[in-house]
């Protein structure tokens, strides 16, 4: 019972606030703070004996978050927490090293602008193979999507073949999207940038609250391309060079 026969309370419950509740969106504020201004201040709550539960002037408030990062991928060298992966066939291998070979695709470093800070990569097409991003753990890429985010790849053809040369993202064996970028690519020789939105990937099954494989290159044929940067950009200006199929 809450309250005795005499109506005096027989248990006195209370609730307090454990963190301070921040103002906005953005702020984070701690009750040791300099400048502390918290929407409700650290221990805020009630006992059973109050009556006043929340101030009668208190607004609830949305606020514009700041401009998301773009999150690299890849700039001069993989960037935590993923790691690049062979795959050939059946086969799949950890690149450990500056040079790396697995069945069908191969993997060198080479300087651009600065040193190693790009990858060769050669397929022979004498299997499926491809080479990705992975991660033990998924990362959610939510708040790119709700920020017109892009997967942006900047790339350029050494040798071009007659099969499709995929890009991809994924969130597991079962769970993932890809598109053939073969038209998008100039056979120049030169550096390009190709931006996907990452609405088309959703749009195929990819779960974005999960991605395990945020980037993946994969063909049958024998290509031979370099990448220089890969990464996550949000706020993007520039039209998406793939179209969702």
């Amino acid at each position: 019972m809450f309250k005795n026969a005499d109506g005096s309370i027989n248990h006195d419950f209370k609730g307090k606030l454990s963190f301070s509740w921040p103002n906005n969106p953005i702020d984070n504020e701690n009750r040791n703070d300099e400048a502390y201004s918290p929407l409700l201040p650290y221990a805020f709550g009630l006992t059973y004996n109050d009556s006043n539960v929340l101030k009668d002037d208190l607004v609830e408030q949305t606020q514009q978050a700041e401009k998301l990062d773009d999150l690299v991928l890849f700039e001069s060298a993989i960037k935590a927490p993923w790691s690049l992966v062979l795959k050939s066939g059946e086969q799949q291998k950890t690149v450990a090293s500056s040079r790396e070979s697995l069945g069908a695709v191969s993997i060198q470093t080479f300087d651009k602008e600065v040193q190693e800070d790009a990858r060769a990569i050669r397929f022979n097409g004498q299997a499926m193979a491809g080479v990705n991003l992975a991660a033990a753990f998924p990362s959610d890429l939510r708040s790119y999507v709700e920020n017109n985010g892009q997967l942006q790849i900047q790339i350029k053809v050494d040798k071009a073949a007659a099969s499709p040369l995929w890009v991809g993202m994924g969130c597991g064996e079962s769970c993932q999207g890809k598109f053939d970028i073969t038209d998008n690519l100039e056979q120049s020789g030169q550096w390009q940038t190709l931006n996907i939105n990452l609405s088309c990937f959703a749009e195929q099954g990819v779960d974005l609250a999960q991605v395990l494989t945020p980037w993946q290159l994969s063909t049958q044929g024998d290509w031979h391309v370099s990448i220089a940067k890969l990464a996550i950009t949000a706020n993007a200006a520039e039209q998406s060079s793939v179209t969702c199929k």
